[in-house]
């Protein structure tokens, strides 16, 4: 019962922390909330000091190391602390981790009132503070990723190749991938598929788009399954032997198969969410707005072709981790070279992006649902490739599925259903890798 009771304090303590993890005002303010008073009272129920759960360790002392560390930190800083509270009139404030968190988060407020002597006191405690509060943060989210490794062991027999019962078909002309919001556009269109049907082209989907549509509204899977197979006819792509083909299964199968793996998947979602938000914190230089992202967003694959990128702070980041995988090649020279698994590519490639902030989803835990669905994403491009065209609405990933097949050397248009329908209208239908958005 103390192992459980443990274990219980650990897991809320640990959802309190990352709903606050993005605002030290907040989480300074976290022992106020309901859910660690409820930890309180379980607290109320162990017995002894000894600990019993390694989880309970895990989570509890980042926590109480941080209001220590900010303890003695205020104590070497308690006369600047004093003169910032005096000249806000606020005396009376003696929450000094609240204190903290709000000269750290309104610096642009407070530096004007300051001497240039205590403005370089500031800037001397605001570095120490944010040291505080990152390794606060890294040991959350090391927390978090181990955890979700240790729910992955034991658990390799659900994914089984006898889940899979796709049936390969012929290759198809003028095939055109689709992602869920393309799909939604061409169910309400009629006159796009009647000159998709006169003009014989094909749409095919992957197993991934059937994912997004189960993570969305369960009230209108079987609709949406409905429409998707009234555009499609149950053409689809997917990984089979002899690697990606043209195959079909039968819709309920695939869903049965998703819905098998859905534990899984939104784990492994979880986890590269949190490497995603673990390396925005540890590589500062690679953030939005930083020079090297400027020039990335500029033009990537100059950037990369480039003598001068060296000189950037944030490039040897990047050459460090990606020097011994198969993009280390591009990230060198911007060249990728000899392509031995499509697949293995346009994965690195994503990490690559992921790494670099390149149409990436604002690094915030309220925004975790769009980073999270960015393995989707990655899925799509690694099915699409074989396609004609890939056609989605989604602009971040219209830019990132161009600059990766461009990069390849992939065929593969990129386009968006306004593009798609002025194809549909020409005589014949002509695949042309230019007609791809530019990124």
């Amino acid at each position: 019962m103390v192992e459980l009771l443990e274990k219980a304090i650990a897991r809320i303590s640990y959802n309190v922390f990352i709903e606050y993890f993005d605002d030290i005002e907040e989480l300074s303010k976290v022992e106020e909330s309901q859910d660690y008073l409820l930890v309180l009272d379980l607290f109320s129920l162990l017995q002894d000091g000894e600990t019993h759960n390694v989880d309970f360790d895990l989570v509890l002392a980042p926590w109480v190391k941080i209001k220590m560390d900010v303890a003695e930190l205020n104590g070497h800083y308690r006369d600047l602390i004093d003169c910032v509270l005096h000249k806000f009139k606020a005396d009376e404030v003696k929450d000094r981790f609240l204190i903290s968190s709000i000269l750290y988060n309104y610096q642009k407020k407070i530096i004007p009132t300051l001497s240039s002597a205590q403005c370089r006191e500031y800037e001397e405690y605001i570095l120490k503070f944010d040291k505080i509060f990152l390794q606060f943060k890294m040991a959350l989210l090391n927390y978090g990723i181990a955890d979700i490794q240790d729910d992955f062991l034991g658990k390799d027999d659900i994914v089984h190749p006898c889940n899979i019962k796709y049936k390969k078909i012929d290759s198809k002309n003028n095939s055109i991938y689709l992602d869920m919001n393309a799909v939604h556009v061409l169910a309400n269109d009629s006159n796009i598929r009647r000159l998709a049907e006169q003009r014989k082209c094909c749409f095919v989907y992957s197993s991934y788009l059937i994912e997004d549509a189960c993570n969305s509204n369960p009230i209108f899977l079987n609709s949406f399954c409905s429409d998707l197979f009234s555009i499609t006819k149950g053409g689809m792509v997917g990984y089979m032997d002899e690697g990606l083909c043209f195959v079909e299964e039968k819709i309920e199968d695939t869903i049965a198969r998703v819905k098998k793996y859905s534990e899984l998947t939104k784990k492994y979602e979880n986890s590269r969410l949190l490497e995603f938000v673990k390396n925005y914190h540890v590589h500062p230089n690679l953030r939005k707005g930083t020079d090297l992202y400027n020039k990335v967003s500029k033009n990537l694959i100059d950037f990369f072709k480039g003598e001068q990128k060296s000189k950037i702070s944030g490039y040897e980041e990047i050459r460090s981790k990606f020097n011994n995988t198969c993009v280390g090649g591009f990230v060198n020279s911007g060249s990728f070279g000899v392509i031995k698994d499509h697949r293995e590519a346009i994965e690195e490639l994503t990490n690559l992006f992921d790494f670099i902030n390149f149409e990436t989803e604002q690094v915030k835990f309220s925004n975790k649902k769009k980073i999270a669905s960015s393995y989707r994403d990655k899925c799509h491009l690694e099915h699409a490739y074989i396609c004609d065209y890939f056609v989605t609405e989604d602009k971040r990933l219209q830019k990132r599925a161009t600059a990766i097949y461009k990069i390849l050397g992939i065929k593969t248009g990129v386009i968006d259903m306004k593009t798609l329908k002025s194809k549909l209208n020409s005589n014949p239908m002509e695949h042309d890798q230019e007609a791809s958005l530019q990124c």
